[in-house]
């Protein structure tokens, strides 16, 4: 099980910090995982996860030092979902036959995706 704590900013002036407990658990009952490290640009990157036979959660990070990183689905067009600042990360759910796409401000950008299987 992968247990996440979440803390939310809420405006520009005050810093993050846990202003309530709360946490979302994610069980992992399949048996593969899916871990890519890829070197994001501003062209389209994308990710098919035809490897899994029913992925779950996606955990996806930019673990670069600048850029943004533009995270979303590719069906033949990039539709970003989130704009990943460095550090930032996001967790949502994805299903079969789903293809990821990333997008950057700037070429050089780290991301770090890892999907489990459901």
């Amino acid at each position: 099980m992968i247990t996440i704590d979440l803390a939310f900013r809420h405006d520009d002036a005050e810093k993050f910090r846990a202003d309530f407990t709360d946490t979302v658990d994610v069980t992992r009952t399949g048996s593969k995982v899916m871990a890519v490290s890829k070197t994001v640009g501003t062209t389209v990157v994308t990710i098919p996860l035809s490897d899994l036979a029913s992925p779950g959660y996606a955990f996806v990070k930019n673990v670069g030092a600048s850029g943004t990183i533009d995270f979303g689905f590719n069906d033949g067009t990039q539709r970003s979902l989130m704009s990943l600042q460095p550090g930032q990360f996001g967790v949502f759910p994805v299903k079969p036959g789903l293809t990821l796409g990333a997008v950057a401000t700037q070429a050089g950008c780290e991301l770090f995706v890892l999907i489990y299987e459901a």
